[in-house]
């Protein structure tokens, strides 16, 4: 079931491939070096195993996300270099891709948005996976003081039902958003005002 679905949302979508049309120098890099990148990075071995380790050995429960979204968040936080990465959500595999990425970042998991206070002036990342609309709604509000013209937010499941799209149109529409990117599965939102405001449709 899940790979028809995802073969007609594939079909769907098959005129917003690598960048096809799209003229913005950023919007294009991003698409084709960044979402479409297809370097075997070594941490995509190894990570899996050292998962496996560390929940056999702390009894850790996880999330799995599915691969091509580990892996995609490893690419965005391999491109970005953020110094900090708020992770808005529930432990899962995805936390790891991230870290990963840049050992050096300060890495930061909210597992409960609604008692969150980051401690924090500024972040370059934020990944918004709660699993509910309301809680995405209010990491997006809670996080939007703390974003910067270098800050980029990913959120998860942008298509999950009519209210998330909702909500999803309204993060576009925000003051403080830029460029952005549907990917279906995730959404990227880009806080450079020096950009036009611009959204594209990636066929992920």
């Amino acid at each position: 079931m899940y790979l028809c679905k995802r073969f007609w949302i594939w079909l769907s979508r098959f005129r917003h491939r690598c960048g096809h049309g799209v003229h913005s120098p950023f919007a294009f890099h991003f698409i084709t070096r960044v979402i479409y990148e297809k370097e075997a990075y070594y941490a995509y071995l190894e990570i899996p195993a050292l998962l496996e380790k560390r929940i056999r050995e702390e009894g850790l429960t996880w999330e799995q996300e599915p691969e091509r979204i580990n892996r995609l968040l490893f690419r965005i936080v391999n491109y970005a270099c953020p110094e900090m990465i708020a992770d808005m959500g529930p432990p899962s595999s995805a936390g790891s891709y991230m870290q990963a990425a840049r050992r050096q970042a300060r890495y930061i998991p909210v597992a409960d948005v609604r008692a969150c206070a980051l401690a924090a002036e500024t972040v370059d990342m934020f990944y918004l996976h709660t699993g509910s609309v309301s809680d995405t709604e209010i990491a997006f509000r809670r996080c939007l003081s703390l974003t910067t013209p270098r800050s980029l937010m990913v959120v998860r499941n942008i298509h999950r039902n009519q209210a998330m799209k909702f909500l999803w149109e309204q993060m576009k529409a925000e003051d403080k958003v830029g460029v952005t990117f549907d990917l279906y599965e995730v959404g990227v939102l880009f806080f450079d005002r020096s950009l036009v405001k611009q959204h594209y449709i990636v066929n992920f």
